[in-house]
Protein backbone atom coordinates (compact mmCIF):
# COMPACT_ATOMS: atom_id res chain seq x y z
CA UNK A 1 0.00 0.00 0.00
CA UNK A 2 2.84 2.86 0.73
CA UNK A 3 4.16 1.77 -2.32
CA UNK A 4 1.31 2.34 -4.11
CA UNK A 5 0.44 5.80 -2.97
CA UNK A 6 4.60 6.85 -3.71
CA UNK A 7 3.54 5.94 -7.17
CA UNK A 8 0.87 7.35 -7.67
CA UNK A 9 1.85 11.20 -5.66
CA UNK A 10 5.06 10.67 -8.48
CA UNK A 11 2.73 10.09 -11.21
CA UNK A 12 0.46 12.90 -10.52
CA UNK A 13 3.27 15.30 -9.79
CA UNK A 14 5.70 14.73 -12.57
CA UNK A 15 2.13 14.51 -14.82
CA UNK A 16 1.07 18.38 -13.49
CA UNK A 17 4.11 19.90 -12.66
CA UNK A 18 4.95 21.27 -16.22
CA UNK A 19 8.24 21.95 -14.70
CA UNK A 20 12.09 19.85 -15.18
CA UNK A 21 12.48 21.21 -11.62
CA UNK A 22 10.88 17.90 -10.17
CA UNK A 23 12.97 15.29 -12.12
CA UNK A 24 16.03 17.42 -11.10
CA UNK A 25 15.49 17.36 -7.42
CA UNK A 26 14.22 13.56 -7.80
CA UNK A 27 17.89 13.08 -9.12
CA UNK A 28 18.87 15.19 -6.34
CA UNK A 29 17.77 12.99 -3.66
CA UNK A 30 18.93 10.04 -5.48
CA UNK A 31 22.62 11.08 -5.64
CA UNK A 32 22.54 12.56 -2.47
CA UNK A 33 21.33 8.86 -1.48
CA UNK A 34 24.03 7.45 -3.28
CA UNK A 35 26.69 9.72 -1.75
CA UNK A 36 25.65 8.75 1.71
CA UNK A 37 25.68 5.52 0.96
CA UNK A 38 28.94 6.05 -0.28
CA UNK A 39 30.65 7.86 2.53
CA UNK A 40 28.88 5.46 4.96
CA UNK A 41 30.81 2.14 3.07
CA UNK A 42 34.13 4.05 3.17
CA UNK A 43 33.64 4.82 6.62
CA UNK A 44 32.54 1.33 7.57
CA UNK A 45 35.73 0.30 5.70
CA UNK A 46 38.27 2.79 7.49
CA UNK A 47 36.58 1.69 10.79
CA UNK A 48 34.72 4.33 11.67
CA UNK A 49 31.47 2.75 11.18
CA UNK A 50 30.12 -0.57 11.71
CA UNK A 51 28.99 -2.66 8.86
CA UNK A 52 25.49 -4.35 8.46
CA UNK A 53 27.88 -8.13 7.93
CA UNK A 54 30.23 -9.41 9.97
CA UNK A 55 31.57 -11.07 6.92
CA UNK A 56 31.97 -7.88 5.12
CA UNK A 57 33.75 -4.43 5.84
CA UNK A 58 31.50 -2.35 3.63
CA UNK A 59 27.86 -2.75 3.57
CA UNK A 60 26.18 0.77 3.79
CA UNK A 61 23.11 1.01 5.41
CA UNK A 62 22.37 -2.81 4.03
CA UNK A 63 23.06 -6.52 5.47
CA UNK A 64 25.18 -7.69 2.83
CA UNK A 65 26.94 -5.85 -0.73
CA UNK A 66 25.29 -7.35 -2.75
CA UNK A 67 22.23 -4.80 -2.42
CA UNK A 68 24.20 -1.94 -1.45
CA UNK A 69 26.66 -2.25 -5.08
CA UNK A 70 22.97 -2.11 -6.84
CA UNK A 71 21.53 0.77 -4.74
CA UNK A 72 24.64 2.90 -5.51
CA UNK A 73 24.84 1.54 -9.25
CA UNK A 74 21.84 4.00 -9.87
CA UNK A 75 22.43 7.50 -8.84
CA UNK A 76 25.65 6.29 -10.22
CA UNK A 77 24.34 5.82 -13.94
CA UNK A 78 22.00 8.56 -13.15
CA UNK A 79 24.44 11.21 -11.91
CA UNK A 80 27.17 10.37 -14.92
CA UNK A 81 24.80 10.67 -17.82
CA UNK A 82 23.54 13.52 -16.81
CA UNK A 83 26.79 15.07 -16.41
CA UNK A 84 27.87 13.17 -19.79
CA UNK A 85 25.37 15.23 -21.25
CA UNK A 86 25.56 18.47 -19.68
CA UNK A 87 29.49 18.28 -20.98
CA UNK A 88 30.71 17.56 -17.40
CA UNK A 89 31.10 19.75 -14.24
CA UNK A 90 30.69 23.47 -15.78
CA UNK A 91 31.60 26.89 -13.45
CA UNK A 92 29.08 28.65 -15.13
CA UNK A 93 25.77 29.99 -15.17
CA UNK A 94 23.19 30.18 -12.20
CA UNK A 95 25.02 29.72 -9.15
CA UNK A 96 22.19 27.27 -8.28
CA UNK A 97 23.16 25.41 -11.37
CA UNK A 98 26.67 25.32 -10.65
CA UNK A 99 25.96 24.13 -6.71
CA UNK A 100 23.89 21.34 -8.40
CA UNK A 101 26.25 20.44 -10.45
CA UNK A 102 29.05 20.11 -8.39
CA UNK A 103 26.73 18.46 -5.42
CA UNK A 104 26.19 15.49 -8.44
CA UNK A 105 29.67 15.32 -9.57
CA UNK A 106 30.40 14.68 -5.65
CA UNK A 107 27.80 11.87 -5.17
CA UNK A 108 29.18 10.29 -8.66
CA UNK A 109 32.79 10.74 -7.85
CA UNK A 110 32.37 8.90 -4.09
CA UNK A 111 29.85 5.82 -5.86
CA UNK A 112 32.43 4.82 -8.89
CA UNK A 113 34.84 4.84 -6.02
CA UNK A 114 33.06 2.19 -3.87
CA UNK A 115 31.20 0.50 -6.55
CA UNK A 116 34.26 -1.61 -7.61
CA UNK A 117 34.90 -2.09 -3.58
CA UNK A 118 31.65 -3.71 -3.11
CA UNK A 119 32.16 -7.05 -5.28
CA UNK A 120 28.66 -6.57 -6.54
CA UNK A 121 28.73 -8.38 -10.00
CA UNK A 122 25.06 -7.44 -10.58
CA UNK A 123 25.37 -3.65 -9.23
CA UNK A 124 28.79 -3.50 -12.20
CA UNK A 125 26.51 -5.05 -15.16
CA UNK A 126 23.74 -2.63 -14.21
CA UNK A 127 25.63 0.59 -14.33
CA UNK A 128 27.60 -1.12 -17.81
CA UNK A 129 24.31 -1.76 -18.89
CA UNK A 130 22.57 2.15 -18.25
CA UNK A 131 25.52 3.50 -19.59
CA UNK A 132 25.72 1.29 -22.55
CA UNK A 133 22.06 2.85 -23.56
CA UNK A 134 23.40 6.24 -22.64
CA UNK A 135 26.23 6.09 -25.63
CA UNK A 136 23.26 3.76 -27.92
CA UNK A 137 21.22 6.98 -27.53
CA UNK A 138 24.04 9.82 -28.24
CA UNK A 139 24.41 10.70 -32.02
CA UNK A 140 28.16 11.67 -31.94
CA UNK A 141 28.40 8.18 -30.64
CA UNK A 142 26.55 6.36 -33.38
CA UNK A 143 28.42 8.88 -35.96
CA UNK A 144 31.72 8.23 -34.79
CA UNK A 145 31.17 4.33 -34.77
CA UNK A 146 29.75 4.43 -38.16
CA UNK A 147 33.10 5.14 -39.59
CA UNK A 148 34.67 2.49 -37.58
CA UNK A 149 32.38 -1.29 -38.02
CA UNK A 150 35.66 -2.18 -36.64
CA UNK A 151 35.39 -0.86 -33.27
CA UNK A 152 31.87 -3.10 -32.71
CA UNK A 153 34.02 -6.28 -32.79
CA UNK A 154 36.77 -4.71 -30.53
CA UNK A 155 33.72 -4.24 -28.02
CA UNK A 156 31.92 -6.89 -28.27
CA UNK A 157 35.94 -8.92 -27.38
CA UNK A 158 35.76 -6.78 -24.56
CA UNK A 159 32.65 -7.65 -23.44
CA UNK A 160 33.13 -11.47 -23.72
CA UNK A 161 36.49 -11.15 -21.84
CA UNK A 162 34.54 -8.76 -19.02
CA UNK A 163 31.60 -10.75 -18.57
CA UNK A 164 34.43 -13.83 -18.17
CA UNK A 165 36.04 -12.53 -15.83
CA UNK A 166 32.89 -11.36 -13.85
CA UNK A 167 31.98 -15.19 -13.74
CA UNK A 168 35.65 -16.12 -13.28
CA UNK A 169 35.52 -14.32 -10.17
CA UNK A 170 32.99 -16.04 -8.14
CA UNK A 171 32.76 -19.03 -10.20
CA UNK A 172 30.37 -21.23 -7.64
CA UNK A 173 28.23 -18.33 -7.17
CA UNK A 174 27.59 -18.08 -11.05
CA UNK A 175 27.08 -21.38 -11.15
CA UNK A 176 24.59 -21.76 -8.31
CA UNK A 177 22.57 -18.76 -9.75
CA UNK A 178 22.54 -20.52 -12.66
CA UNK A 179 21.26 -23.68 -11.57
CA UNK A 180 18.22 -21.23 -9.73
CA UNK A 181 16.98 -19.91 -12.63
CA UNK A 182 17.14 -23.25 -14.31
CA UNK A 183 14.94 -24.73 -11.29
CA UNK A 184 12.85 -21.51 -11.47
CA UNK A 185 12.14 -21.80 -15.21
CA UNK A 186 11.09 -25.54 -14.60
CA UNK A 187 8.72 -24.77 -11.72
CA UNK A 188 6.91 -21.60 -14.27
CA UNK A 189 6.82 -24.01 -16.72
CA UNK A 190 5.10 -27.11 -14.78
CA UNK A 191 2.89 -24.21 -12.15
CA UNK A 192 -0.91 -22.72 -13.59
CA UNK A 193 -1.04 -19.99 -15.99
CA UNK A 194 -2.03 -17.66 -13.38
CA UNK A 195 0.97 -18.82 -11.16
CA UNK A 196 1.09 -20.00 -7.49
CA UNK A 197 0.08 -17.12 -5.53
CA UNK A 198 2.18 -14.13 -3.90
CA UNK A 199 4.50 -15.35 -1.31
CA UNK A 200 4.86 -18.33 -2.78
CA UNK A 201 7.82 -18.23 -4.54
CA UNK A 202 10.14 -20.02 -2.48
CA UNK A 203 8.02 -22.82 -2.01
CA UNK A 204 7.18 -24.04 -5.56
CA UNK A 205 11.10 -23.43 -5.94
CA UNK A 206 11.55 -25.96 -3.23
CA UNK A 207 9.04 -28.73 -4.55
CA UNK A 208 10.54 -27.83 -8.70
CA UNK A 209 13.76 -28.90 -7.03
CA UNK A 210 12.72 -31.94 -5.38
CA UNK A 211 11.04 -32.74 -8.51
CA UNK A 212 14.05 -32.33 -10.36
CA UNK A 213 16.22 -34.67 -8.61
CA UNK A 214 13.89 -37.24 -8.37
CA UNK A 215 13.54 -37.32 -11.90
CA UNK A 216 17.00 -38.84 -12.39
CA UNK A 217 20.57 -39.31 -11.26
CA UNK A 218 22.42 -35.58 -11.60
CA UNK A 219 25.80 -34.78 -12.04
CA UNK A 220 27.78 -34.10 -9.07
CA UNK A 221 28.08 -30.60 -9.92
CA UNK A 222 24.35 -29.77 -9.80
CA UNK A 223 23.84 -31.52 -6.49
CA UNK A 224 26.85 -29.41 -4.85
CA UNK A 225 25.59 -26.47 -5.61
CA UNK A 226 21.71 -27.02 -4.78
CA UNK A 227 20.90 -25.46 -2.14
CA UNK A 228 17.72 -23.68 -0.40
CA UNK A 229 18.02 -19.92 -1.31
CA UNK A 230 16.45 -17.48 0.91
CA UNK A 231 15.70 -14.94 -2.39
CA UNK A 232 14.61 -16.04 -6.09
CA UNK A 233 17.47 -14.14 -7.25
CA UNK A 234 15.59 -13.01 -10.79
CA UNK A 235 12.81 -10.63 -9.69
CA UNK A 236 11.66 -11.74 -12.74
CA UNK A 237 11.61 -15.26 -12.54
CA UNK A 238 10.13 -14.74 -9.04
CA UNK A 239 6.86 -12.63 -10.32
CA UNK A 240 6.66 -15.81 -13.20
CA UNK A 241 6.25 -18.31 -10.58
CA UNK A 242 3.81 -16.26 -8.22
CA UNK A 243 1.52 -14.56 -11.06
CA UNK A 244 2.05 -17.02 -14.25
CA UNK A 245 3.36 -15.52 -17.60
CA UNK A 246 0.84 -12.90 -17.73
CA UNK A 247 2.93 -11.11 -14.56
CA UNK A 248 6.00 -12.09 -16.15
CA UNK A 249 5.65 -10.16 -19.09
CA UNK A 250 3.95 -7.46 -17.55
CA UNK A 251 7.57 -7.16 -14.97
CA UNK A 252 9.04 -6.82 -18.31
CA UNK A 253 7.16 -4.92 -20.16
CA UNK A 254 6.17 -2.01 -17.68
CA UNK A 255 9.51 -1.21 -16.28
CA UNK A 256 10.97 -1.12 -19.96
CA UNK A 257 8.17 0.98 -21.45
CA UNK A 258 9.21 3.21 -18.64
CA UNK A 259 12.74 3.23 -19.07
CA UNK A 260 12.05 4.23 -22.91
CA UNK A 261 9.62 6.83 -22.08
CA UNK A 262 12.14 8.19 -19.26
CA UNK A 263 15.11 8.16 -21.86
CA UNK A 264 12.82 9.62 -24.62
CA UNK A 265 11.99 12.70 -22.46
CA UNK A 266 15.88 12.92 -21.95
CA UNK A 267 15.48 12.30 -17.83
CA UNK A 268 18.39 10.62 -16.62
CA UNK A 269 15.81 8.93 -13.69
CA UNK A 270 15.47 6.55 -17.17
CA UNK A 271 19.02 5.00 -16.51
CA UNK A 272 18.88 4.30 -12.59
CA UNK A 273 15.55 2.38 -13.45
CA UNK A 274 17.77 0.77 -16.32
CA UNK A 275 20.54 -0.21 -13.78
CA UNK A 276 17.87 -1.39 -11.19
CA UNK A 277 16.25 -3.57 -13.93
CA UNK A 278 19.58 -5.45 -14.73
CA UNK A 279 20.40 -5.54 -10.81
CA UNK A 280 16.89 -7.27 -10.42
CA UNK A 281 17.86 -9.82 -12.70
CA UNK A 282 20.38 -11.36 -10.51
CA UNK A 283 19.57 -10.49 -7.46
CA UNK A 284 16.43 -9.41 -4.82
CA UNK A 285 15.91 -5.50 -4.87
CA UNK A 286 12.05 -5.89 -4.34
CA UNK A 287 12.65 -7.98 -1.42
CA UNK A 288 14.17 -4.42 0.22
CA UNK A 289 11.98 -1.26 0.40
CA UNK A 290 14.88 1.29 -0.33
CA UNK A 291 14.26 0.03 -3.54
CA UNK A 292 10.74 -0.45 -3.75
CA UNK A 293 10.79 3.32 -3.29
CA UNK A 294 12.99 4.00 -6.19
CA UNK A 295 11.17 1.87 -8.41
CA UNK A 296 7.83 3.78 -7.13
CA UNK A 297 9.34 7.17 -8.46
CA UNK A 298 11.05 5.66 -11.69
CA UNK A 299 7.65 4.01 -13.03
CA UNK A 300 5.92 7.34 -11.62
CA UNK A 301 8.00 9.85 -13.85
CA UNK A 302 7.60 7.08 -16.27
CA UNK A 303 4.80 6.89 -16.92
CA UNK A 304 3.53 10.69 -16.31
CA UNK A 305 1.27 12.49 -18.83
CA UNK A 306 3.28 14.33 -21.67
CA UNK A 307 4.36 17.45 -19.84
CA UNK A 308 3.64 19.45 -23.39
CA UNK A 309 -0.61 19.52 -22.44
CA UNK A 310 -1.25 22.81 -22.73
CA UNK A 311 -4.47 22.84 -20.85
CA UNK A 312 -2.46 22.62 -17.59
CA UNK A 313 -3.12 25.94 -15.40
CA UNK A 314 -0.95 27.20 -12.25
CA UNK A 315 -4.25 26.63 -9.59
CA UNK A 316 -4.43 23.04 -11.04
CA UNK A 317 -0.81 22.72 -10.79
CA UNK A 318 -0.68 23.41 -7.22
CA UNK A 319 -3.42 21.44 -6.00
CA UNK A 320 -2.17 18.52 -7.90
CA UNK A 321 1.50 18.84 -6.34
CA UNK A 322 -0.75 19.63 -2.71
CA UNK A 323 -2.10 16.38 -3.33
CA UNK A 324 1.14 14.84 -4.44
CA UNK A 325 2.63 15.80 -0.95
CA UNK A 326 -0.29 14.18 0.94
CA UNK A 327 0.26 11.28 -0.47
CA UNK A 328 3.90 10.95 0.27
CA UNK A 329 3.48 12.29 3.55
CA UNK A 330 0.88 9.13 4.20
CA UNK A 331 2.90 6.79 2.23
CA UNK A 332 5.81 7.88 4.57
CA UNK A 333 3.75 7.61 7.99
CA UNK A 334 2.45 4.09 7.02
CA UNK A 335 5.87 2.57 5.71
CA UNK A 336 7.25 3.70 9.06
CA UNK A 337 4.58 1.93 10.96
CA UNK A 338 4.73 -1.02 9.11
CA UNK A 339 8.55 -1.32 9.31
CA UNK A 340 8.17 -0.40 13.29
CA UNK A 341 6.24 -2.85 13.84
CA UNK A 342 7.93 -5.53 12.28
CA UNK A 343 10.72 -4.09 14.07
CA UNK A 344 8.81 -4.69 17.69
CA UNK A 345 7.94 -8.28 16.45
CA UNK A 346 10.68 -9.38 15.54
CA UNK A 347 12.00 -7.82 19.01
CA UNK A 348 9.69 -10.11 21.10
CA UNK A 349 10.60 -13.02 18.79
CA UNK A 350 14.00 -12.88 19.28
CA UNK A 351 12.92 -12.56 23.39
CA UNK A 352 11.04 -15.63 23.13
CA UNK A 353 13.82 -17.86 21.10
CA UNK A 354 15.76 -17.33 24.41
CA UNK A 355 13.46 -19.62 26.49
CA UNK A 356 14.31 -22.56 23.67
CA UNK A 357 17.86 -21.46 24.47
CA UNK A 358 16.83 -22.46 28.07
CA UNK A 359 15.15 -25.90 27.20
CA UNK A 360 12.07 -23.84 28.39
CA UNK A 361 10.11 -25.07 25.05
CA UNK A 362 6.31 -24.68 26.00
CA UNK A 363 7.49 -21.34 27.84
CA UNK A 364 8.77 -20.62 23.95
CA UNK A 365 5.96 -21.70 22.48
CA UNK A 366 3.72 -19.22 24.43
CA UNK A 367 5.84 -16.11 23.43
CA UNK A 368 5.56 -17.08 20.11
CA UNK A 369 2.22 -17.67 19.24
CA UNK A 370 0.84 -14.28 19.67
CA UNK A 371 3.17 -12.72 16.98
CA UNK A 372 1.81 -15.26 14.18
CA UNK A 373 -0.77 -12.58 12.94
CA UNK A 374 2.46 -10.21 12.84
CA UNK A 375 5.10 -12.28 11.55
CA UNK A 376 3.43 -15.18 9.53
CA UNK A 377 5.03 -13.99 6.25
CA UNK A 378 8.31 -14.61 7.84
CA UNK A 379 9.13 -18.33 7.25
CA UNK A 380 12.18 -18.17 9.86
CA UNK A 381 9.64 -17.61 12.29
CA UNK A 382 7.55 -19.98 11.47
CA UNK A 383 10.45 -22.13 11.35
CA UNK A 384 11.19 -21.25 15.71
CA UNK A 385 7.08 -21.52 16.14
CA UNK A 386 6.97 -24.89 14.73
CA UNK A 387 10.20 -26.33 16.51
CA UNK A 388 9.43 -25.31 19.58
CA UNK A 389 5.79 -26.95 19.44
CA UNK A 390 7.68 -30.22 18.24
CA UNK A 391 10.29 -29.73 21.21
CA UNK A 392 7.23 -29.08 23.43
CA UNK A 393 5.28 -32.40 22.20
CA UNK A 394 2.53 -30.50 20.61
CA UNK A 395 3.22 -32.43 17.47
CA UNK A 396 -0.07 -31.62 15.23
CA UNK A 397 -0.35 -27.95 16.12
CA UNK A 398 3.73 -28.52 15.31
CA UNK A 399 2.94 -29.79 11.94
CA UNK A 400 0.02 -26.99 11.38
CA UNK A 401 2.65 -24.23 11.70
CA UNK A 402 5.84 -26.16 10.15
CA UNK A 403 3.19 -26.59 6.84
CA UNK A 404 2.72 -23.01 6.22
CA UNK A 405 6.41 -22.67 6.57
CA UNK A 406 7.07 -25.09 4.28
CA UNK A 407 4.68 -22.82 1.42
CA UNK A 408 6.46 -20.22 1.85
CA UNK A 409 10.24 -21.61 1.93
CA UNK A 410 12.36 -23.70 0.20
CA UNK A 411 14.24 -25.02 3.59
CA UNK A 412 14.37 -28.82 3.61
CA UNK A 413 14.82 -28.78 7.53
CA UNK A 414 10.88 -28.40 7.81
CA UNK A 415 10.29 -31.54 6.47
CA UNK A 416 12.80 -32.68 9.04
CA UNK A 417 10.45 -31.82 11.58
CA UNK A 418 7.26 -32.89 10.03
CA UNK A 419 8.94 -35.90 9.62
CA UNK A 420 9.83 -36.22 13.40
CA UNK A 421 6.47 -35.17 14.28
CA UNK A 422 4.94 -37.74 12.51
CA UNK A 423 7.53 -40.46 13.89
CA UNK A 424 6.63 -39.26 17.66
CA UNK A 425 3.03 -40.33 16.74
CA UNK A 426 4.52 -43.46 14.95
CA UNK A 427 2.81 -42.39 11.76
CA UNK A 428 5.96 -43.86 9.56
CA UNK A 429 4.97 -44.24 6.52
CA UNK A 430 4.59 -40.05 6.40
CA UNK A 431 7.55 -39.85 8.16
CA UNK A 432 9.55 -41.81 5.47
CA UNK A 433 8.04 -39.45 2.92
CA UNK A 434 8.94 -36.20 5.08
CA UNK A 435 12.78 -37.02 5.31
CA UNK A 436 12.88 -38.31 1.51
CA UNK A 437 11.14 -35.65 0.01
CA UNK A 438 13.85 -32.86 2.14
CA UNK A 439 16.59 -35.33 1.51
CA UNK A 440 15.84 -34.53 -2.54
CA UNK A 441 14.83 -31.25 -1.83
CA UNK A 442 18.75 -30.12 -1.00
CA UNK A 443 20.31 -34.09 -1.87
CA UNK A 444 24.31 -33.12 -0.81
CA UNK A 445 22.68 -32.79 2.95
CA UNK A 446 23.33 -35.95 5.31
CA UNK A 447 20.62 -34.94 8.24
CA UNK A 448 17.21 -36.25 6.37
CA UNK A 449 19.22 -39.34 5.49
CA UNK A 450 20.33 -40.29 9.00
CA UNK A 451 17.06 -38.98 10.55
CA UNK A 452 15.51 -41.84 7.83
CA UNK A 453 18.33 -44.21 8.62
CA UNK A 454 17.67 -43.99 12.68
CA UNK A 455 13.34 -44.34 11.95
CA UNK A 456 14.60 -47.89 9.92
CA UNK A 457 16.96 -48.82 13.36
CA UNK A 458 14.08 -48.23 15.50
CA UNK A 459 11.46 -49.91 13.26
CA UNK A 460 13.76 -53.18 13.60
CA UNK A 461 14.35 -52.62 9.05
CA UNK A 462 17.95 -53.17 9.66
CA UNK A 463 17.94 -54.23 5.56
CA UNK A 464 17.02 -50.18 4.73
CA UNK A 465 18.91 -49.09 7.23
CA UNK A 466 22.11 -50.23 5.90
CA UNK A 467 21.15 -49.00 2.63
CA UNK A 468 20.50 -45.66 3.78
CA UNK A 469 24.20 -45.50 5.69
CA UNK A 470 25.75 -47.01 2.72
CA UNK A 471 24.70 -43.90 0.63
CA UNK A 472 25.41 -41.73 3.01
CA UNK A 473 28.77 -42.91 3.21
CA UNK A 474 29.26 -42.67 -0.75
CA UNK A 475 27.75 -39.01 -0.17
CA UNK A 476 30.67 -35.90 -0.59
CA UNK A 477 31.42 -34.20 2.92
CA UNK A 478 33.04 -31.09 3.62
CA UNK A 479 35.61 -31.35 5.68
CA UNK A 480 35.27 -27.87 6.96
CA UNK A 481 31.25 -28.16 8.04
CA UNK A 482 32.08 -30.00 11.46
CA UNK A 483 28.28 -31.11 11.71
CA UNK A 484 28.43 -33.09 8.09
CA UNK A 485 31.66 -34.84 9.50
CA UNK A 486 30.05 -35.76 12.52
CA UNK A 487 26.84 -37.32 10.89
CA UNK A 488 29.05 -39.63 8.79
CA UNK A 489 31.23 -40.61 11.82
CA UNK A 490 28.24 -41.31 13.93
CA UNK A 491 26.43 -43.17 10.49
CA UNK A 492 29.70 -45.15 10.02
CA UNK A 493 29.12 -46.52 13.83
CA UNK A 494 25.89 -47.55 13.41
CA UNK A 495 26.73 -49.25 9.98
CA UNK A 496 29.39 -51.58 12.54
CA UNK A 497 26.79 -52.14 14.90
CA UNK A 498 24.39 -53.16 12.73
CA UNK A 499 27.15 -55.98 11.19
CA UNK A 500 28.37 -57.01 14.35
CA UNK A 501 24.62 -57.39 15.34
CA UNK A 502 24.24 -59.44 11.94
CA UNK A 503 27.53 -61.54 13.16
CA UNK A 504 26.07 -62.19 16.89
Amino acid sequence: MPYLLIFIAFWLAFSFSGEKWLSRTALLCLCLCGGYEAVLGLMQLAGFAVSGHPGYAMTGTFANPGPYGGFIAMPLAAGTVYLLERGGLLFKGKVADIVYDTVIFFSVFLCVIVLPATMSRAGWMGFIVAIALSLVRDGRIKRWISGRRWLLLAVAVVVVVCLTGIISLKHESALGRLHIWRIEARAIASGSFFGSGPGTVLGEYGKAQEEFFREKERADVAVQIAGCPEYPFNEYLGIGIEYGIPGLLMSLVIPASAIWNLIRHRNALGYALAALCVFAFFSYPMSLWPFRVCLALCLGAGFAIDPKIESRKNVLRIIVLSVSSVLLVLAAILLHRDIESETAAERKWQDAKYWSTAGLYEDSAEGLIPLYDRLKGNYRYLYDLGYALHKAERYAESNAVLEEGAKISCDPMFHNIIGKNYEAVEDYGNAEKEYLKSHYMVPSRLYPLTLLMDMYIRQGRTADAETVGKKIMSMSVNLRNLTMVRLRRETEGRLDSLKMNEAL
